[in-house]
């Protein structure tokens, strides 16, 4: 991510932390609430992207407001709650 080239004082404070990166990885990789590709589709097209409460609670700022549409959209055909701020 762009973010973590930025001097440290321009960054959200999940991203100032020295660990900031190796945090990214562990929420992305959150086998319950990290960030998934829904079934067998095109994992390019953001439409199958479904950003959990783990990943999205640390780095919502940096989601575009389609992706979290449609990961909320995703969450409710499962049955999930949608994302919230700090949650």
């Amino acid at each position: 991510m762009v973010i973590f080239a930025q001097p440290e004082r321009l960054r959200p404070p999940i991203a100032r932390d020295p660990m900031g990166l190796m945090q990214l990885m562990h929420d992305i990789d959150d086998d319950a609430e990290g960030v998934r590709v829904v079934g067998d589709r095109d994992a390019f097209d953001e439409k199958n992207w479904e950003v959990g409460q783990a990943f999205f609670r640390n780095w919502w700022w940096a989601l575009d407001p389609q992706v979290i549409k449609g990961s909320n959209a995703l969450r409710r055909r499962r049955g999930v709650g949608p994302l919230q701020m700090g949650a």
